[in-house]
């Protein structure tokens, strides 16, 4: 077995795995496996080490990510079977079917992405020779947001929902910003 992401379940009792149990294949064999370390049943912590395949994206993929409700999972994939995955996807705890989020609504490569405070995801896409945010609801929909004149290119999502970020322009220095949808200020890094 080879393992090239490992991500906590927010209920603590394992990890989310991206790993192939065939190595040795030059074929995309990474599956995302659970690996549930703990049972909890009536209060009691048991050893367990267990280790399920949950799903089998089709084509390369990265940057799982787990929300806060432990039922929802994101990861960047792509559309069929490659060369380099550039959508996100959505996966339900249980359910082997994955929703592109972005191929129909972006049609942009997703550079990184975090999930949001109401179990919505934020991320940052190409835009051309440009970054923005994009947002989507927690059901997967696409959602309006401001758009800002910086192109991002790191960020952060705070529990309380508020997002800092780092971008810049051709012109101006990278600065950073905080926000909430309402309100944004920045300040110069140099």
């Amino acid at each position: 077995m080879e393992i090239n992401d490992a991500v906590w379940h927010p209920s603590g009792t394992g990890l989310m795995l991206s790993a192939t149990d065939h190595p040795e294949s030059d074929q995309n064999t990474e599956h995302i496996f659970f690996f549930r370390l703990w049972d909890v049943a009536n209060g009691d912590r048991k050893q367990v080490d267990s280790m399920t395949q949950v799903l089998a994206p089709r084509g390369p993929f990265v940057n799982i990510r787990i929300a806060a409700d432990g039922l929802r999972m994101a990861f960047v994939g792509c559309r069929e079977d490659g060369p380099t995955p550039h959508d996100l996807m959505l996966a339900h705890h249980g359910d082997k079917a994955i929703h592109n989020l972005t191929g129909a609504s972006v049609d942009r490569p997703v550079l990184d992405y975090r999930w949001s405070k109401d179990g919505g995801l934020l991320a940052i896409v190409e835009d051309g020779f440009h970054t923005k945010f994009v947002a989507f609801t927690a059901e997967g929909a696409l959602k309006e947001i401001a758009a800002i004149p910086a192109n991002p290119n790191a960020f952060g999502v705070s529990n309380s929902g508020e997002v800092a970020f780092a971008g810049q322009t051709a012109t101006t220095p990278q600065d950073y910003g905080f926000g909430t949808r309402r309100a944004r200020r920045s300040k110069s890094l140099t």
